[in-house]
């Protein structure tokens, strides 16, 4: 699949229609919508190149997130304000997870099961705050089959010599933004952390170290 994050090189025409429209979601209601020119006939048969997008890079991460079973990794989460906390995390598919933090000061514990997260305040008297998990960015790490090429997600993949950022984003949101940045290293890859973002300003990062995997 190359139509996700493929650009035009070069057409022969735009007559009626720039040729990046047949690179749009979706289906087009007529000819308008997509890629429409002059009709040439005979030799003069019109033509198009197309740059394909990171297929190969965003498969191969998909099914190295499918082949982790479960994890457990120590933690450090950095909130929005730059607040450091140490923490641990153990994940198992699909859908359990528990995230504890070691600083005596941390007033809150996360544990998911049977597709609801739940986020439980220590200084509270109030019931916990339950979220289903499959509404949060977190399902794409704690779903057991996962489709990254799934047109409901859009998606923005980048690699440097020692590391691949994924960011990873719901078309249509539902209770949280819909959004995460997965962070991977290379040759070979293991998810080394990610990122949610709050705001354009604001996000709370995740940084794994000891990560322990089970395929």
């Amino acid at each position: 699949m190359c139509i996700r994050d493929s650009s035009i090189i070069a057409c022969n025409n735009e007559h009626f229609g720039k040729a990046e429209n047949i690179l749009a979601p979706g289906i087009g209601k007529n000819m308008g919508d997509g890629w429409e020119t002059r009709r040439s006939r005979g030799k003069n048969y019109d033509w198009l190149i197309v740059k394909c997008g990171h297929a190969g890079k965003i498969k191969k991460i998909e099914t190295y997130l499918n082949s982790i079973q479960s994890f457990e990794a120590d933690i450090l989460q950095i909130d929005p304000y730059g607040n450091e906390t140490f923490g641990t995390i153990k994940l198992k598919k699909p859908g359990k997870l528990r995230i504890e933090y070691n600083d005596p000061k941390a007033d809150h514990l996360i544990l998911a099961s049977n597709g609801v997260l739940v986020v439980i305040d220590y200084k509270s008297n109030t019931e916990p705050l339950r979220y289903p998990i499959n509404e949060t960015p977190l399902k794409y790490l704690s779903n057991q089959n996962l489709d990254l090429q799934d047109q409901s997600i859009d998606f923005k993949i980048s690699a440097s010599e020692n590391k691949v950022v994924l960011e990873l984003e719901e078309m249509k949101r539902s209770l949280s933004s819909g959004r995460i940045i997965l962070y991977f290293s290379k040759d070979p890859i293991s998810i080394t952390g990610w990122e949610i973002p709050i705001n354009t300003n604001q996000s709370t990062k995740i940084i794994l170290e000891n990560l322990i995997l089970k395929a």
